[in-house]
């Protein structure tokens, strides 16, 4: 006789679990959504695609489709890179300036002497060697100059053209000087001319004094052989040596290095100073 199994009561802790678990799972029928509702969904809605916008606008300016790796190697950020910023023009006042505002106001600017210089003149007799003649009318005089170009001066001029604003700076005569400078700029490439009326005298000495020329301070070099000429803006001064009739000068060849590394300063002061710290050191060897 089989007996039959019974069948054991379920305990009244089960049975509450399985009410309560059936209970959670029970679909409550849904009320139709008011207008005001409708409303302000579609509200939201706008709004937030208007946000998506915006921010891929700025996204797509700052990422590219190239930082996105899809090959599954992660992200990489697009590095931004910052151009230098240009050098500034430092404010100077032109009122009452010797010279005219700059055409090129970032092009540093050479004040360069003229006699012992770039030239060396003199008086009849005749030198043996000279390259040309001027005539200038000096207190109802004509007097005869003979001149010698310093060597290296058409390659100087060739090299500095279009690079920097060239101002001859004389304490010489103005018509004495001019006849000079037309004979030695061929190419046009001196941009002004100041002449003794521009200098200040000071107990019998011409001063140039650069800070009223309406230029840039940290922009400028004065090139002179007489360092009474620039003794108010010392940092600002290469002092070359005396040219007389030294055929084998190299004064200018010299000047065309230090300039070739002077294009690349801000403050062409800095420049300068290297200039002269290398010279000092050159000279205690």
């Amino acid at each position: 006789m089989v007996s039959k199994a019974r069948k054991q009561p379920t305990p009244k802790s089960a049975k509450i679990r399985t009410v309560t678990l059936n209970s959670g799972c029970r679909k409550t029928p849904k009320k139709p959504p008011s207008p005001s509702s409708i409303l302000l969904i579609s509200s939201l809605r706008k709004s937030l695609g208007s946000c998506k916008r915006c921010v891929l606008k700025l996204l797509s300016g700052v990422l590219r489709p190239s930082d996105f790796n899809h090959r599954g190697r992660g992200f990489h950020p697009h590095k931004i890179h910052f151009d230098p910023e240009p050098i500034k023009e430092i404010p100077v006042s032109s009122q009452n300036a010797l010279l005219p505002p700059p055409n090129f106001p970032f092009k540093a600017t050479i004040f360069l002497d003229l006699d012992e210089t770039l030239v060396h003149s003199s008086l009849s007799p005749p030198p043996d060697i000279y390259d040309f003649v001027v005539n200038p009318s000096i207190d109802g005089h004509i007097s005869t100059f003979y001149v010698k170009k310093r060597p290296g001066i058409d390659e100087f001029f060739e090299f500095i053209e279009g690079k920097f604003e060239v101002v001859i700076f004389t304490a010489g005569l103005k018509v004495y000087a001019e006849m000079v400078i037309d004979k030695i700029d061929k190419r046009g490439v001196i941009s002004h001319r100041l002449y003794r009326d521009s200098c200040k005298e000071v107990n019998g000495k011409f001063i140039k004094d650069l800070s009223k020329t309406g230029r840039d301070i940290g922009r400028m070099v004065i090139i002179d052989d007489n360092p009474d000429c620039f003794s108010l803006q010392k940092e600002n001064a290469i002092q070359v040596r005396q040219f007389v009739n030294d055929l084998w000068d190299t004064e200018l060849s010299k000047l065309v290095k230090f300039l070739e590394v002077a294009l690349g300063f801000n403050d062409i002061r800095q420049a300068i100073a290297r200039y002269h710290s290398q010279q000092g050191e050159r000279l205690n060897l």
